[in-house]
């Protein structure tokens, strides 16, 4: 059994680091094994569940260019991708930093994936659920603790960044009900809307 060490979100550094990742990381969609590396990479950045970047080599999925871009102010500019597995495609549903900046150069190529947004996304043997919210693309497992920007409910002045931050999912969740879209398993304190886009 995979076991993780606990890491407190509003510990992690500001600026991100970059860690390699020594678990085995797989994704699903479509009934299909879309990704399957042990040479996966991090990024751990304050209030945030980490990132994770798989290297294209150890990626079977097809992977369309998608219209628009974003730009992280550690990274650099992200470009997207439309994930298709057989007959399955989910827009938007991963992206790239082709030039990131030095500190990220290692990542340069590597794909990230909206966990919410695939079948199943595992790090070892533990399933992982999204980070709440729609823009933020992290991946929460048991380990963590603290407050992840991107919940629901959370007001906006409890960030020192003007964003609203999340809570970190209850141990309980990884063992009871189906997550939601947004990774929030269903509950009477659920106000999902629907999937992330």
């Amino acid at each position: 059994m995979t076991d993780l060490p606990r890491e407190n979100v509003q510990f992690y550094p500001r600026p991100p680091a970059l860690e390699p990742v020594p678990q085995r990381i797989t994704i699903r969609l479509g009934g299909i094994l879309v990704a399957d590396t042990t040479r996966a990479l991090r990024v751990l950045e304050t209030h945030h569940a980490p990132t994770y970047y798989l290297p294209p080599a150890d990626i079977s999925a097809t992977l369309q260019a998608a219209p628009g871009s974003t730009f992280c102010e550690w990274k650099g500019t992200a470009r997207y991708f439309d994930v298709i597995a057989g007959a399955t495609t989910r827009r938007r549903a991963a992206w790239t930093y082709d030039r990131p900046s030095a500190r990220f150069a290692p990542i340069a190529g590597y794909v990230a994936f909206y966990a919410g947004l695939m079948d199943e996304v595992w790090v070892g043997d533990l399933r992982v659920l999204p980070q709440p919210g729609d823009f933020y693309g992290g991946w929460i497992t048991p380990n963590l603790e603290g407050q992840i920007k991107g919940g629901p409910g959370v007001s906006r002045a409890n960030s020192s960044d003007g964003r609203a931050l999340g809570r970190a999912v209850p141990q309980r969740a990884f063992r009871k009900g189906k997550p939601r879209p947004c990774g929030v398993v269903r509950s009477r304190h659920c106000r999902c809307s629907g999937f992330i886009a």
